[in-house]
């Protein structure tokens, strides 16, 4: 707008013309009189006050419609509530159904996967009792051979005749305890092994005693294994094995293990015998007399040699069996015949060769 009183005319004609924003001479017709006032631009505004449309008094009807859409909503939210709550229960019965089924179905699997099992469990039990008793009683698995492993000093006569004893019988029910027990008392037998060997042979391992010593006493030698079994009386020379003599003490019958002194000064000599191997003496050890715990004596007979070892100390052993061997070399290369002394305490500095003239 321009700034002077000419534009009056010209804002009523803008006014009236104004239409998109709904304001006209309608409303100055209606007694609403613009009001002009000049900014600070000094370009001129004006108001027109819209009167509010008259709010139409409130009736019975208007309440009735008012109450009528209130409760048609309530309904309507009612219903929807209604209808959700009953397809969520649905769901949830389909669920619970379905589950059902489900486990139904189950059940069924379960029951026939048990009734099977069961069938098989019962075909298994009657297969076996089958097989028992054909092996009971069939001739097929009636003994009718024997093996033994070959032995050096073991009667394996006298062990197949106790083993004879069940040829014809069924071989399941043969009685390996009473056999193992008749064969180990046998002299040279320490344990017998048997199997089967179906259908028809009883297979004996015999793992034998090896004789070790034969102690001397009044009535011949008794031969000693490696346990310190008695496994027989022998009469005579001995030549494969060491004789001992001033060990026994008490009277033994075959079958019988040395006991007390006897056990004691058995071990010790056993003891010595094996260290010997280990430091590979060179002499065989022969004529062992023991009488005297102290003082150990034996002959190296290759040699023709006596000779007073001593103590058994196990701690030094080794080391003086070491210093008996050198020595025994050095008779050997030049040829002495006598006696060795080696009982000292201090035997590398006291031994004592004494040459036989």
């Amino acid at each position: 707008m321009k700034k002077s009183e000419d534009n009056k005319s010209k804002a009523f004609y803008d006014i009236e013309s104004d239409k998109s924003k709904g304001i006209g001479l309608g409303n100055i017709a209606m007694g609403n009189s613009p009001v002009f006032t000049t900014n600070e631009k000094g370009e001129i505004e004006f108001e027109i006050e819209v009167p509010k449309a008259p709010e139409e008094p409130e009736t019975k009807k208007t309440k009735k419609h008012r109450w009528f859409k209130r409760n048609k909503k309530e309904e309507t939210e009612e219903a929807e509530e209604i209808e959700e709550t009953e397809e969520t229960e649905a769901e949830e019965t389909e669920k619970i159904e379905s589950s059902d089924l489900q486990d139904e179905e189950n059940g069924d699997f379960f029951k026939t996967l048990k009734t099977i099992v069961r069938i098989l469990l019962i075909t298994i039990i009657i297969i076996a009792i089958i097989l028992v008793v054909w092996g009971l009683t069939s001739p097929t698995f009636h003994i009718k051979s024997i093996k033994v492993n070959e032995t050096i000093n073991a009667d394996r006569e006298a062990i197949i005749e106790i083993a004879s004893g069940d040829i014809g019988n069924n071989i399941f029910i043969a009685n390996f305890g009473y056999l193992k027990t008749q064969m180990e008392k046998l002299p040279y037998v320490y344990k017998a092994n048997i199997s089967r060997n179906l259908p028809d042979e009883l297979n004996i391992e015999i793992e034998e005693r090896d004789e070790l010593f034969a102690f001397s006493t009044d009535s011949g030698y008794l031969l000693i294994d490696q346990y310190a079994y008695v496994m027989a009386i022998a009469s005579g020379d001995i030549y494969s094995i060491p004789t001992v003599q001033g060990v026994l003490q008490n009277e033994y019958k075959v079958g019988d293990t040395l006991g007390g002194t006897d056990a004691t000064k058995y071990k010790n000599l056993k003891f010595f015998m094996e260290a010997a191997k280990s430091i590979n003496f060179e002499y065989n050890v022969s004529n062992i007399d023991y009488s005297n715990t102290n003082n150990l004596k034996f002959d190296i007979a290759d040699l023709g040699i006596k000779v007073s070892y001593g103590e058994i100390d196990k701690n030094a052993i080794s080391d003086k069996l070491i210093f008996l061997n050198e020595i025994l070399k050095t008779c050997a290369d030049n040829g002495f015949r006598g006696e060795l002394d080696s009982s000292a305490e201090n035997y590398l500095e006291n031994t004592i060769f004494k040459k036989e003239i």
